[in-house]
């Protein structure tokens, strides 16, 4: 009599790397995914979409050489917590769906030091009461 093992190769889900996707409002990164399966038979991986759960931010996904590149915009007035939806397919056509976790902190509040505060009075602000480009107390 023959002894046989049986022997259970698990199928793993495609995934991506975790990867940083904290934004200023109203601003846009960029960040590269790399779908993979640690199924070789599965790969290559590709992604199907990207979409935003919140509404919080708009997403552009681009393919290159070795994966994608995902644009992410933060949109006004949108800030904290937001997810987006990765749907990736292997290459046998499996279907995996993955959540990625980000951030939208306030936006930095730009100032132009060359605007005059005060354009019909003078270039320092009304501190120089005498227009003669120096403070008075």
């Amino acid at each position: 009599m023959q002894k046989k093992n049986n022997i259970t190769i698990p199928n793993y889900p495609a995934s991506v790397d975790n990867v940083d996707i904290t934004l200023n409002e109203n601003s846009k990164i960029t960040v590269s995914l790399k779908p993979k399966d640690e199924n070789p038979e599965d790969n290559p991986v590709s992604v199907d979409y990207v979409k935003s759960l919140y509404g919080k931010t708009q997403t552009t996904l681009k393919p290159t050489s070795n994966g994608y590149d995902l644009d992410i915009t933060g949109l006004p007035n949108q800030i904290g917590y937001y997810q987006l939806e990765i749907e990736l397919k292997s290459a046998l056509g499996e279907l995996e769906k993955k959540t990625l976790n980000g951030n939208i902190l306030k936006g930095k509040i730009k100032v132009n030091f060359f605007d005059r505060p005060n354009p019909g009075k003078n270039h320092y602000g009304s501190a120089d009461v005498n227009n003669d480009n120096t403070v008075n107390a």
